[in-house]
């Protein structure tokens, strides 16, 4: 397993994308609106999160998200680039924490608090066989 040394608070990393017909709350079953949806602005989230661990992680780890907490507060049209910058504001342990906001071009739509737990990918699997 990586240490933790590599990671330290205040690091950031961005994830942006174009919001399609699919990542709506029509599509995407939370609501009836052709607006950008609430899961997939936590999968927006996570992604800034976890693009932010990838470069430290050792051979054959990963993390996991075992918590996230959102609050969306403006809706985005289809067709407009949204963004999630993470930053990590604590490390303790193999649990890394985050901060996380929410842009589109007209500026902040979201907030997010999110945990991760570093794991070994395989031994992560194995504890699943036969479940």
């Amino acid at each position: 397993m990586a240490q933790n040394g590599q990671y330290a608070v205040g690091m950031q990393h961005e994830y942006r994308m174009v919001v399609g017909e699919a990542d709506t709350a029509a599509a995407q079953c939370s609501g009836s609106l052709r607006v950008f949806a609430t899961p997939r602005l936590v999968a927006l989230m996570e992604a800034a999160a976890v693009g932010l661990l990838e470069d430290g992680l050792a051979a054959g780890q990963t993390s996991v998200g075992i918590r996230i907490a959102v609050d969306h507060t403006r809706a985005t049209p289809v067709g407009d680039t949204v963004r999630a910058v993470a930053e990590l504001t604590a490390v303790e342990e193999r649990i890394l924490t985050f901060s996380i906001v929410g842009y589109d071009s007209k500026g902040e739509i979201g907030r997010a608090e999110h945990k991760r737990c570093l794991v070994d990918a395989a031994r992560f699997m194995g504890k699943l066989e036969g479940r």
